[in-house]
């Protein structure tokens, strides 16, 4: 290894870090399901999904968003330019 080479490991290892997250979605219609059943969906799929469900079954059956055809997944995105509450959780 040369000096040249350790010189651009060094640099490299500089770098910061920037975390991505690979987001997924189920988009509820509250005009298909009524605001106060698709309010108890909401509660009975967050349980359900936080105890190990399978969530691209749940996206099939329920999601009405366009990237329910890919299972819910959405783009790469920076961990920093996603809000606060979702960070947190």
């Amino acid at each position: 290894m040369t000096e040249e080479d350790l010189d651009r490991a060094l640099d490299f290892a500089r770098r910061p870090v920037q975390e991505s997250v690979l987001l997924q979605e189920i988009a509820i219609d509250i005009e298909e399901f009524g605001p106060d059943r698709a309010s108890e969906l909401a509660q009975d799929l967050s349980r359900d999904l936080n105890r190990g469900g399978n969530f691209e079954a749940a996206v099939r059956e329920y999601s009405r968003a366009p990237s329910a055809s890919s299972g819910g997944r959405l783009k790469w995105v920076a961990a920093s330019e996603l809000p606060g509450p979702v960070v947190n959780q």
